[in-house]
């Protein structure tokens, strides 16, 4: 939305019309694009809402038992390739983990930005039934956007956080105990 007159004066040309039929046909499609992306944001929730609040409890227990049986190691120099295949165990487990909270973190950094992206474009020299729609549209883009896994627990790097806290904790009880 950045470059909208530039794309308006392309399409413009492109479809022999005016700039303010341009705008709206231009308008038109990033409204479509972002309702596709609201409905896809909804079908990932419907369907893999209670994987994803499943993945985030049992990777905290796998990574946490994990690292217990790093330390169960009686001799890790003697056993140098059993420590290399659960740290690479360890490190996918904690990458699954990180790239679906990045994503979901992704998706509400830029839905928080679109409402300004839609300010910055050239709305206010358009004819008034434009104006109010790109309002209505400003306004429907306000509302926070967040993946939530089973509408319990919003997939974000802050999550990732505290699921690596809380297999923290789980490792630094197991070790304890283990004493």
């Amino acid at each position: 939305m950045e470059n909208m007159k530039e794309f308006v004066k392309a399409t413009a040309t492109e479809r022999g019309c005016d700039g303010n039929e341009a705008f709206k046909e231009l308008f038109r499609e990033y409204v479509f694009h972002h309702s596709c992306i609201m409905r896809f944001i909804e079908t990932m929730q419907v369907t893999f809402g209670g994987q994803l609040s499943s993945m985030l409890f049992i990777s905290a227990c796998i990574i946490c038992s994990t690292a217990v049986q790093i330390l169960a190691i009686e001799s890790p120099l003697d056993n140098l390739t059993t420590v290399g295949w659960i740290l690479v165990y360890l490190s996918l487990c904690i990458l699954i983990l990180f790239v679906d909270c990045y994503f979901g973190n992704t998706i509400t950094v830029k839905c928080a930005y679109l409402p300004t992206a839609v300010f910055s474009i050239p709305w206010l020299d358009q004819p008034k039934n434009i104006q109010v729609s790109t309002l209505l549209f400003m306004a429907k883009t306000q509302q926070p956007v967040q993946l939530i896994a089973a509408k319990l627990v919003p997939v974000s790097l802050t999550t990732f956080t505290q699921v690596m806290n809380w297999t923290y904790k789980g490792f630094a009880l197991m070790n304890q105990m283990k004493k």
